[in-house]
Formats: structure tokens, sequence, C-alpha cells
């Protein structure tokens, strides 16, 4: 469950980072030694983030509909998810509202699909998961009505306990109300949250008196902010607990104590030696939740690495053959080395090192940097890539024989080798083939061993597997995938490498159409309607379960660099189009890149722009009220706008005027 919400904290902070972005610029990649972490949460986003999102909506849903009724909330102590159905373990034995099943003081519910979101708060915030059962149920505790928590037993454990409780409160959809407080432990998170997570040194306790005398004035009212202070047993914190234990109803507060001598008024939690978690009040028996102190400085590191990413240039191409390769970067744009070198300027080349512009920038509004250079002379220069024609004239002919992947939106590949090889395990095989074709300059056996953590065995089988899937070249007779000591990175320095020849990538197509169109200028306008043709969705969705963790690699993201190559060769086609009058054309493209970066910004203000030539001036404003102005990618309120951002804004208000 953490990870799930490890995971949607940081797509949060990346859709919003991504709202700095220049044309020519993605996000900078998490540092090296957070990836491993990044890899965990990625791992979460296809089972645990929609369990953790259902919970999340069901849990409104219920209070909702229980106001309704005047009905008041069921005292929840712990929330049970098996698969797709949740129960809810209760204090007191009440009726269930319709849809849900009673059975001895529990709730039960059947998440069948997805369930719309809901605007109501989230009704318990102080709500965390501590442990799974031993048929690998996850278990929730609702601290608030847990009051307070004596974590007891085998110190290592305890503390880990109390570190995953403080990340749970922190980074949960559903605890965005909840204020942490940690005193003497778990300072490793102190990072998570500038706002919400306080971390005290031992001395620092006079926030308890205030909280203390804040929960007395509180009555019976229901508190704005909940709090939940997790401790080590060396603090004076009686007033605090005897504050929560002595009212009658819940008083959204809740006190974890790591250690100690336990009290009447306190839910133990009892740690084993061989490592249990065990809650005699609640009858439970449990494998703990637990994060180590490596672990919570890693998670912490990475979400902060995240809050305050910054863009960049787009990398270069790591190969330099064949020679589209070596003259653009991994977005397609051609490298302002190769511009200069061409006999003919390029009308419209991207830079090598645009500006980068961080939310300083933004806010002190610096300007867009610029990332063309115009020229008179159009003349086409010297073929950059001769093959292309012949390549794409194969990837949109049906009874084309050579191996087709698909990238630019829901993974798949086609091939016309042997079929039987990849029989029930072909996503597996098409995921090894999009990350050899991705690296055009070859992978050695290690790269693969450590990309998909198998064993070397692992390695060759599932190579012979591909090549015989693949089948042989019909342009050169031999395989698409030839052995290692055969390939043409072999030949050139010696080391055996991976490589798969003719092997036509949507996403290499697209590049290589983006290069040509921008040395064509005005005539590439077609090369880049081409490439927008090969764009069928999000890049790289639909992925197996678990796998294409190497996609986070520093050397990698090509999920992210390809989603804002769709939204740049999409805004220079809406451009072009909205120039000469097109509003067909400038439509299809801006749709195209909102179906492949549906919260890149520069595609939501084309979208406006395009409204308002189409005289949808009204739709326009409500969309951009919507969708930019009042925009959040968290729990906090709108940011300011980007200057690049209010910049396009003031434009457009200046066209439609010119449209009345």
């Amino acid at each position: 469950m953490l990870a799930g919400s490890l995971f949607l904290v940081l797509r949060g902070h990346r859709r919003r980072q991504l709202r700095y972005r220049y044309p020519g610029e993605v996000l900078e990649a998490s540092p090296a030694e957070l990836v491993d972490v990044e890899k965990s949460a990625r791992h979460a986003e296809a089972v645990t983030v929609p369990r953790l999102e259902d919970l999340d909506q069901l849990l409104r849903h219920l209070a909702e509909g229980l106001e309704l009724t005047g009905q008041p909330l069921p005292r929840i102590q712990t929330v049970e998810m098996a698969n797709d159905q949740v129960t809810l373990h209760l204090a007191e034995d009440v009726p269930a509202p319709p849809g849900w099943t009673e059975d001895d003081k529990s709730w039960s519910f059947t998440i069948e699909q997805r369930l719309p979101d809901s605007d109501r708060s989230a009704p318990f915030p102080l709500l965390c998961a501590v442990g799974q059962t031993w048929s690998g149920h996850l278990l929730l505790a609702n601290l608030e009505e847990l009051g307070c928590v004596r974590l007891t037993g085998d110190d290592r454990a305890a503390n880990a306990l109390a570190r995953s409780i403080t990340a749970e409160l922190t980074l949960s959809p559903w605890s965005v109300l909840a204020d942490i407080d940690t005193i003497g432990i778990a300072e490793e998170l102190a990072d998570l949250d500038p706002v919400r997570l306080h971390h005290h040194t031992s001395d620092e306790t006079v926030f308890l008196n205030q909280l203390t005398e804040e929960l007395a004035q509180l009555g019976d009212r229901e508190p704005e902010t909940f709090h939940a202070v997790i401790t080590i047993s060396a603090m004076d914190t009686g007033e605090f607990a005897l504050s929560i234990a002595n009212h009658h109803d819940c008083v959204g507060a809740a006190l974890v104590i790591a250690g100690g001598r336990e009290h009447e008024r306190d839910v133990v939690f009892s740690l084993t030696d061989d490592g249990r978690l065990q809650i005699p009040t609640l009858d439970l028996d449990l494998l703990p939740a637990g994060l180590t102190a490596e672990e919570a400085t890693a998670t912490a590191a990475l979400v902060s690495a995240t809050r305050d990413a910054v863009t960049v240039p787009v990398p270069r191409n790591h190969a330099s053959e064949p020679a589209w390769r070596a003259a653009t970067d991994r977005s397609g744009a051609l490298t302002m080395a190769y511009a200069d070198a061409l006999s003919a300027p390029c009308t419209t080349v991207a830079t090598e090192n645009p500006p980068s512009a961080t939310p300083a920038d933004a806010a002190a509004g610096v300007g867009e940097p610029d990332l063309s250079e115009t020229s008179q002379d159009e003349a086409a220069p010297e073929p950059l890539d001769p093959q292309l024609d012949a390549d794409l004239k194969a990837w949109f002919d049906d009874d084309c024989r050579l191996p087709r992947l698909h990238l630019l939106g829901p993974v798949r590949a086609q091939a016309h080798g042997n079929p039987a090889a990849v029989s029930r395990r072909k996503p597996h095989y098409v995921e090894l083939l999009a990350y050899l074709s991705l690296h055009p300059e070859g992978v050695t056996t290690k790269q693969i061993i450590e990309a998909f953590s198998i064993r070397k065995e692992r390695v060759r089988n599932d190579i012979v597997i591909v090549r015989k899937w693949l089948g042989f070249n019909e342009r050169t007779g031999h395989p698409h995938l030839p052995p290692a000591a055969q390939s043409r990175a072999a030949s050139e320095s010696g080391v055996w490498t991976y490589q798969v020849d003719d092997v036509l990538v949507d996403a290499d197509l697209f590049r290589r159409l983006r290069a040509r169109g921008q040395t064509r200028g005005e005539q590439g306008q077609d090369d880049f309607d081409t490439a927008l043709r090969l764009v069928k969705g999000a890049p790289f969705s639909d992925l197996r379960e678990n796998g294409w963790s190497w996609l986070l690699d520093a050397d990698s993201r090509d999920d992210e660099i390809l989603a804002c190559a769709i939204v740049d060769i999409a805004h220079d086609v809406v451009t072009a189009a909205l120039a000469d009058d097109d509003l067909d054309r400038a439509f299809r493209a801006v749709e195209i890149a909102r179906t492949a970066a549906p919260y890149d910004e520069i595609a939501r203000v084309d979208l406006a722009a395009v409204l308002v030539a189409q005289g949808h001036e009204e739709a326009a404003r409500e969309f951009l009220m919507d969708a930019v102005h009042n925009r959040s990618d968290d729990h906090m309120g709108p940011i300011d706008l980007p200057s690049h951002t209010a910049n396009r804004l003031t434009r457009i208000a200046k066209e439609q005027r010119t449209h009345r």
C-alpha cells in the first residue's frame, strides 16, 4: 500500500513539474541512486494503485451515502482488503447500508468496477496499513478509533513499523487532512512533506501542549485537521494520551508510541522476535509492515527530488549509426551541431542545449528560450535518411514480412517467425524485443541480466526464443536477432553484443520523420503529419505487470521523451495549420497530442487556441479555467501559471478579441 501511495505522489509531482516544460525539453530523470525506489513504486501501479484508489473512493462514497440518510459514520477499527472485496471491522454492531453485507460487527463490499470520483473529503484520514494476514489480505488500522497505540517487543521491528505508519499517513490520498508529528523517531522521513509532516527532537515538545489544548476545546465538533503523533517512549505524552482516551467519540487524533511500559488505555501492537505482529485486542496475528532507515531515507529523497524536478534538454542518442541517430537527440529533433553543418540551413531546428526553465525561473518571468533558427533557403540537403520511405511503406503494408513493434500507444508486436516460440509468454518477449530495439548500439548479457533481474542461463534461452519468433530477415537472409558474436556491434568492438536488425519500430519512424521534416522546411509538414499518424495512444501503455522497470533507468525514460516529442510535433503542426487557417488539421494534431500526453500543458493550451480559431471562445474560456487556471495535480491549490503559459494565454486572449 505504501508503494502505491508513493507512486501517486511521484506521479502528481511529475505532472506538476511538466507544466514548466518548454518545447524541446523533458523532465530531469531521478538521481541514479534513487531509481530502485522509483521502480518499486512503478511496480505498484498496475495492482496496488487501483486497489488503493478504489478503497479511497469506496470510503468517500460510504460517508456520502450515510450523510444523505442522516446516519453517523461507523466506528471502523480495521479495514481488510482481499482482491476485490473490502471488509470493515467495526467497534460495535450496527446495520449495514444498502449494497454492503453485514456479518457480526463487519461490513463487506465487493468492488466489481472502478468507482467514480467523489468530492467528499476522506472520512478516515488516520487509516494506514500495518500488515498482512497469513492468507495475504492487507490489513489497515484506523488509528483514530484505536486512539493510543503502543508498539512493543522487538525494537527494530517496532521502529520500522513506526516509520511505515509515518510514511503511510504522509503519502496516502485519504490522509491529506492529517498533520503528522514525530518525536525522536522516523527522522529519515523529515523531507517527505514540508507542509504536513513535522519532525521534532526530544526537547521540542511545546506543540504537545498546544495539541492537548486544541483537543480539549474541540468538544463534539468534527475536527478540521486530524493529528497523529508518533514518538519514542521516553517522551512525556501522558496529558495528550489522556485527552484522546477521555473522549467518548473519535477526536481526530492518535498517539503511536514505540516501546515503553504499557498503559491500560493502550492498544498494544506486539512485534515478536519471529517476525509477527500480534494485536490481542483485535485478535489479529499479522505479517508486519515496516520501513528500514535506509528505505525511509531513499523514499524521502525521491519525493523531495521529484517535488523540485527541473526541465532539461532532451538527451542525445547513444548510438552514432545510422546517420539520422548521430544527427538527432532521442526525441528525433536535429541537434544544432548537425543543423550548422547542413549546406542548406533548416527552417526549424531544436537547439542542442536549450535553457532549462525551473519553477523559480517561471515565477521570475524568464522568457521562453529560442528553440529555432529561421532560414530563407529551403533547398533540401543531401538525404539524411535514404531508407525512410521504404521503411514507411513497409510499416503501412499489411503484407509486410518485417517484424513491427508498436510503442506509441498500447505496446504490441508482430513477427513472422515461429509464433509457437512465444505462446502464452508473448508480453515478456515483446518487452525483451523493445529493450533490444531501444538500445540500437547493442546490449550485453550483463545488461539484460540487470534490466530484467534474471539469471545468465535465462538470458540465452530468452534470446533464442525471440530469435525464433522474429525469424529471418528477408532483406539479408540472416536472423533479425543474430548471435551476439555475429552482431554489427560485435564486429566493430569485439564485444559480444545483442542487436536486432530491420525490426520496424514506430517510435524510430516517428523520430526519423521528425528529423527529415525539420530539414525540409515548410515541406516537412507532411512528415510531421505522417509522424502523428503513427501515434495510437499514450506511449508505452498497457504494459505487462511487474515488468518494464528498466524504462526508469537514467539512460532510458523513452516513455516520457516520446510523449513530449509527440506534443512538440503536434505543437508545430497546430501553429502551422492555424497560420494556414487549416482548422481541421490543427484539431487532429492537438487531439493526438492530448491522447498521448493528457497532462502536458502545451497540448492543453494548443487546444484552447484551436477552439478560439473555430469560434468557440466560450468553450475555450471554460476549458482553460478548468484545465489550466484551476488545475491541481495534488491536494494543494492551483500553482501560479508558468510564465510561458501565461504569455501564450495572453496571445490567445488577443485572438479572441480579433475574432469578435
